[in-house]
């Protein structure tokens, strides 16, 4: 790390998502890339490597095609591989549960499941069944995104390992969600104590305007703007507002103000003054975010002097 930034303040933040949308990676060259990053200087800022449940196939064939061809000699530091289940939103019932059972005794050995993610919707239950953590994925309208909260909280109080998901990222079906939307679900995580992750977007460390492939230009959240809103809403539930912060305005006008800071330099400057102790507290609930391109952000912190590493050429997409 530099500047004196929390080596805990990106630690396993970066799920690997290269499988999905607009990455659409092989399954075979995400294994291949994962556990080469997974060996590199940047290693500890990555999480697990999220496939598809209904892509547990290919990757039980790439598996077992390491084991067979030798490709799977690697540094035995990357083995097991890491792997966390998405069941996204349509995936017809009984598939996630199947995908568990046939990672679990077809590879045995050879995946660690670090959790299952699913779509809030009718049996999102059946996950907590398990014996896995689970991220459930609530919808990014008022309307909805208030109530499934709460059950998603309600189960969490009842002991089962499970967090909150939103998408970060426009879709074919779905807005990108705008600074009170996500400012909202930031703050109602928080204060019912909550953990949560996001899942698309997030490219940038900054909130940026964007090209949109099929034409057009969006405003994306940034990660660290992202990161110093959990903990501006981590000041307010701990009732720690006070002083000239307090007459900044409401949590969620404060919340939303830093989600849409667009002064890079501020926000690096109020990155590298957290605390370890605010560090503790935001990481508690916002613990990861998938991104289809983690090397995107990486290099960005880099540039920005908030991480000591640098990521080398890929070799396999120079």
């Amino acid at each position: 790390m530099s500047m004196g930034v929390s080596t805990r303040l990106f630690r396993r933040l970066l799920d690997d998502a290269a499988v999905f949308p607009p990455g659409l990676a092989p399954v075979e060259v995400a294994v291949a890339e994962f556990r080469q990053r997974r060996t590199g200087p940047y290693a500890e800022l990555v999480g697990p490597l999220l496939i598809g449940a209904g892509a547990v196939g290919d990757l039980i064939d790439v598996l077992r095609g390491d084991q067979t061809t030798g490709a799977g000699a690697v540094d035995p530091r990357t083995a097991p591989l890491e792997v966390g289940l998405i069941a996204r939103r349509g995936t017809p019932p009984g598939v996630l549960g199947e995908a568990v059972r046939r990672l679990t005794d077809e590879v045995p050995g050879e995946v660690v499941l670090t959790g299952v993610e699913v779509a809030h919707g009718p049996g999102w239950r059946d996950a907590l069944d398990l014996g896995l953590p689970v991220a459930v994925e609530v919808d990014s309208s008022l309307e909805h995104l208030v109530p499934q909260l709460a059950e998603v909280a309600g189960a969490a109080s009842a002991g089962h390992r499970v967090r909150a998901k939103l998408r970060t990222q426009s879709t074919p079906d779905t807005p990108l969600p705008p600074p009170p939307v996500l400012g909202g679900f930031l703050l109602a995580c928080v204060r019912r104590d909550l953990p949560f992750k996001l899942t698309g977007g997030l490219h940038h460390a900054v909130r940026t305007e964007v090209a949109l492939a099929g034409g057009g230009t969006e405003v994306q959240h940034g990660l660290l703007n992202v990161l110093l809103a959990t903990d501006i809403a981590e000041e307010h539930a701990r009732g720690a507002v006070a002083g000239s912060d307090a007459e900044g305005g409401t949590a969620l006008e404060r919340v939303v103000s830093t989600l849409t800071e667009d002064d890079a330099d501020w926000l690096v400057q109020r990155t590298a003054d957290l605390t370890e102790d605010q560090v503790s507290g935001l990481r508690s609930h916002f613990t990861s975010y998938g991104c289809c391109g983690v090397l995107d952000p990486i290099g960005e912190l880099t540039s920005l002097n908030l991480l000591a590493v640098r990521p080398p050429t890929d070799p396999i997409h120079p």
